[in-house]
């Protein structure tokens, strides 16, 4: 297996989204209008749901925000799944966003979302356990007077973490491009490629983590007070955003040659 040219497919993504623009505006316009609509339901009904940074939700506003966050993502398929057939297949971005939220492929690779975040969260949970549960049942006054030795521990949760998170990273292009088991090809397309995978998500993800920084820091607008200003802010985020998915694309296109 060919290792995949990290630098090369950065910038093969950039290129893609920036200078087809004019090809992916005319479903991102339909796509962010879904998402602004979401907005601004939140932000009619932001009474009944705000809650304070650091302190436990109520239930209403717990179920409101799980809805809205699987509405996000359910939203976003469409429009992803585009940029990996597009890159991947060279297919033609689609123009007709709101048919596309209708399609077997997409509530697919809804699922298979789901699935991956369920699967990571439970390879995690288990890994922490053989790390952590063993190490302080045997060594716990130990522990306690070696920072660095814990240190060690946690570092160990994390590497593990994110391997089991790129691992499974491949499954909703795997979908888009209608693979019969998606998370099966992930785990075995990234085997041996993880931290060049992390790459790919690290340089593709900076100009999406730069704008959300600037909204966060420099407009000072908060999701939980002003959730329609909030979500207009973001839309440039939204559109960034799509350079990872059609660097994603770009990986699958390089092992299929």
């Amino acid at each position: 297996m060919r290792k995949l040219p990290v630098l090369q497919i950065t910038k093969d993504a950039y290129n893609f989204i920036f200078t087809d623009a004019k090809k992916i505006l005319p479903m991102f316009a339909q796509y962010s209008t879904s998402m602004l609509l979401l907005y601004i339901f939140l932000h009619l009904i932001k009474d009944h749901w705000t809650y304070t940074v650091g302190a436990a939700p109520s239930a209403s506003t717990a179920l409101i925000l799980l809805a809205f966050g699987l509405l996000t993502i359910f939203l976003q398929m469409p429009m992803y799944i585009s940029m990996v057939r597009a890159t991947a297949t060279q297919e033609m971005v689609g123009k007709d966003y709101f048919n596309l939220l209708l399609v077997s492929r997409t509530r697919k690779a809804f699922f298979t979302m789901l699935a991956v975040s369920g699967l990571s969260i439970v390879g995690v949970s288990l890994a922490g356990a053989l790390i952590f549960v063993p190490l302080h049942f045997f060594f716990a006054s130990y522990l306690q007077d070696n920072p660095i030795l814990l240190t060690v521990e946690l570092l160990a949760i994390l590497i593990a973490t994110f391997y089991v998170f790129f691992r499974l990273f491949l499954a909703i292009p795997s979908v888009a491009l209608d693979s019969g088991k998606p998370i099966r090809d992930s785990w075995k397309i990234s085997k041996g490629c993880v931290i060049r995978i992390l790459g790919i998500f690290l340089l593709t993800c900076l100009p999406s983590i730069a704008w959300a920084s600037i909204v966060n820091f420099l407009f000072n607008v908060s999701f939980q007070t002003n959730p329609l200003a909030y979500g207009f802010l973001t839309l440039p985020q939204l559109y960034l955003g799509l350079v990872l998915y059609a660097g994603l694309g770009l990986v699958y296109k390089h092992f299929s040659k």
